[in-house]
């Protein structure tokens, strides 16, 4: 989705995640879906943290720069160690 900040469109992505899973996650970005993905480093931060019922945990990242055109594809990496 998007959020409105400050005037400008920036993006957001939702992750939702058991709280006491014992998994790694890490935002990854592509221009194409067919193209090489890579950490989203500091592109993305935080915006939202909450506890939902169940143990479930939802997190929503937003973009740190606005939107400029098209954005590409998000996706999140699990890991589990």
């Amino acid at each position: 989705g998007t959020e409105l900040v400050s005037g400008q469109q920036h993006l957001n992505f939702t992750l939702e995640r058991k709280l006491l899973a014992d998994a790694d996650w890490t935002l990854e970005t592509s221009a194409t879906l067919t193209g090489t993905w890579a950490a989203a480093g500091t592109a993305y931060e935080i915006s939202s943290r909450s506890t939902l019922p169940g143990g479930i945990e939802r997190i929503t990242l937003r973009s740190t720069t606005p939107m400029s055109g098209p954005s590409g594809f998000l996706r999140a990496k699990i890991e589990v160690p």
